[in-house]
């Protein structure tokens, strides 16, 4: 990774060697100065002296994002969480709008941001973003990303006390890291291992990680981790071998004194004076603490970033003095102490302050290019758009000239097809109704023929005298009849196929009662609602009534007694349901027999199965007969009535 100062010397660098390079192809000088001018050139350019490339996640990324992240990255590196926190959070306003948050390099800044609510304990909010931050690294494929997440999501369990789940996170990272070969973070998976076995488990196995992970970091020159693993290695030694953990805190003091990291010398040297004052060693602890402030009055006039810890050191040091008996120097450090804390404050604030309007400036900057930009684009805009109009009036124009020329061939054939279709139409009118004259003369002859054939058997009738022959011809002239009936109908209401069930009935009702044998009085009661049935449907029921008439004018006749008859008609669910009923004396033996009887019974029951229903006959103050059947086609219903066939279906 290529640090701020390294990309400034990269930017000096190739401008000596432009310059350098310019004044060898285009100076006047003699050979020797051109000489010396490419002697100048060729060591610039050389290797010692190039930078380093920007790492795979920070191509394209606006330098000045970048420059913060390392100065956030530093200062978590430095343990100054809070400052990092701050830089960290306007780099995540900034990538968010304009939506570069789910980037390689969105990734790594809301790693590092967790990383400082981490530090600073705010575990719900560090642990909201690792968990996003992981399912966005494994769609995008950014490994190094997920594993170093998961290992932060077991560093916050382990600080919670859940064992269980930090291994879980352990084991994951670990199967990342052997998959994708990510060796740079070996030595940090031993150190996190070490330290879950440090609380969970036993110090055997704590110091067998850690001892991995100093291997590692030792093989891999990663002194930030050599130093963490000496620390987890004196921690580890601290009750039983005092010696042993003052040898590795030493080593890892050295090596943070090795890498130039002020902020982890220190804290190593106040770790180190905590461990002498836990021995009861004063002037030991008190040597420490100097070096501890050594450290921080020799780089407090470099950098105000590690203000934060003067305090502690001084808090330390007055503690120091006071078991030493020294209450007024105790006094002085803890005033110092107090007057660190308010530095600290200031610079903070003051740090803040620059950034605020640094970010200020660049937006103003960022703000007028926008509108430079915006002006430039309007006047291409407003360019193309007179270009497209001129274009798009020629084309409207020719696009009216078409279809005015194509409107008016349009109504031309318009005009044709309104002749062709009238002649059409009249021509079918003159079919339809010839149609109809003929369909009703059909209709009227068959009637006409029919009724010549009731004549023919009221003829015969009237010249026989046998009760038996007499009976049988009058009943086919019934029959006879009521198919005559039908053809009446269609003929007076001019309908195709229809046949208004009600009124045919009623004309068979009337037919009865206008017979000579039905010298008789009778009354009819109706209950039937106005529906139309087809032939083949109308015709069956109108076979089955006759024969049914038939039968109560001929066998329930009773003396001095007036004749009723009842006929209805009901829907039951998907079946029309017909019954019959007379006030006669009923069947002989309650029903009619299945098997025998005459002409009208075998009609009867043939006339069921064409309709494909059922039929049953009982005795209920009379003879009585009910026909379940469905129609085979119920053309139309008339007008919403009381009695109609649709309400009785609902």
């Amino acid at each position: 990774m290529r640090s701020i100062p390294d990309r400034k010397l990269s930017l000096v660098h190739g401008s000596l060697v432009t310059l350098a390079r310019f004044f060898y192809f285009y100076s006047s000088s003699t050979v020797y100065h051109r000489f010396l001018i490419l002697l100048i050139s060729v060591l610039l350019a050389s290797p010692g002296v190039s930078a380093q490339p920007l790492p795979s996640y920070a191509e394209g990324v606006p330098a000045r994002e970048y420059e913060v992240f390392l100065r956030a990255q530093e200062l978590n590196d430095n343990s100054l969480h809070e400052s990092a926190r701050v830089l960290l959070t306007e780099l995540h306003g900034l990538l968010s709008a304009r939506q570069a948050l789910y980037t390689p390099f969105g990734l790594r800044v809301r790693l590092q941001l967790a990383y400082s609510w981490e530090r600073n304990e705010q575990f719900p909010e560090a642990a909201a973003e690792l968990l996003s931050v992981i399912g966005e690294a494994r769609s995008l494929g950014e490994w190094q990303t997920e594993a170093s997440a998961r290992l932060l999501m077991a560093l916050i369990y382990e600080q919670e006390d859940a064992p269980q789940l930090c291994l879980n996170y352990l084991t994951s990272a670990e199967k990342l890291i052997r998959e994708h070969d990510l060796w740079e973070l070996n030595a940090l998976l031993a150190i996190r291992f070490a330290s879950y076995h440090r609380f969970f488990d036993s110090m055997e196995q704590a110091e067998y990680f850690a001892r991995l992970a100093l291997n590692e970091a030792t093989n891999h020159k990663q002194i930030a981790h050599q130093a963490t693993a000496n620390l987890l290695l004196s921690v580890i030694f601290k009750a039983t071998d005092p010696a042993r953990s003052q040898l590795h805190l030493e080593q890892a003091a050295a090596l943070y004194r090795e890498s130039d990291s002020e902020i982890t010398s220190i804290i190593v040297s106040l770790n180190r004076c905590n461990l002498q004052l836990a021995q009861g060693s004063l002037l030991a602890a008190l040597r420490h603490n100097d070096a501890a402030l050594a450290i921080l009055h020799r780089t407090r006039g470099d950098s105000s970033t590690l203000v934060e810890y003067a305090g502690s050191a001084y808090l330390q040091r007055a503690k120091i003095l006071q078991q030493l008996g020294r209450l007024d120097s105790a006094f002085v450090y803890l005033d110092r102490a107090r007057l660190a804390e308010n530095e600290h404050q200031s610079n903070l604030a003051r740090s803040r302050v620059s950034e605020i309007e640094a970010r200020y400036r660049d937006e103003q900057q960022e703000q007028r290019i926008q509108e430079q930009a915006q002006l430039l684009q309007f006047r291409q805009k407003r360019e193309t758009w007179m270009l497209w109009f001129i274009l798009m009036a020629i084309t409207s124009l020719a696009l009216m000239a078409f279809s005015h020329f194509r409107l008016h061939r349009a109504k031309r054939d318009v005009s044709t097809q309104r002749d062709v279709i009238a002649g059409k139409n009249e021509e079918l009118a003159g079919a339809l109704r010839e149609q109809q004259l003929l369909r009703g003369e059909l209709h009227h002859r068959v009637k006409n023929n029919l009724q010549i054939i009731i004549g023919l058997l009221d003829l015969q009738i009237g010249e026989t005298d046998e009760p038996n022959l007499r009976a049988g011809l009058e009943s086919t002239a019934g029959r006879v009849y009521s198919i005559a009936a039908i053809h009446e109908i269609l003929y007076r209401e001019d309908r195709v196929g229809a046949i208004n069930f009600y009124r045919y009935v009623e004309k068979l009702t009337d037919h009865f009662c206008s017979l000579s044998y039905a010298n008789t009085n009778c009354t009819f009661e109706l209950n039937i609602p106005e529906s139309d049935f087809c032939l083949e449907t109308a015709i069956p029921l109108g076979t089955i009534l006759n024969e049914l008439l038939t039968n109560s004018f001929k066998y329930g006749l009773r003396h001095a007694e007036l004749l009723r008859i009842c006929i209805s008609l009901s829907v039951e669910g998907e079946e029309f349901v017909l019954q019959y009923c007379d006030n006669g004396p009923g069947f002989p033996e309650g029903e009619l027999k299945s098997r025998g009887g005459g002409i009208g019974s075998y009609l009867l029951r043939g006339m069921v199965r064409q309709l494909g229903g059922s039929f049953r006959t009982f005795n209920r103050k009379g003879a009585c007969c009910e026909i379940r059947f469905c129609p085979q086609a119920m053309v139309r219903e008339t007008e919403p009535g009381p009695y109609q066939v649709a309400e009785a279906m609902q």
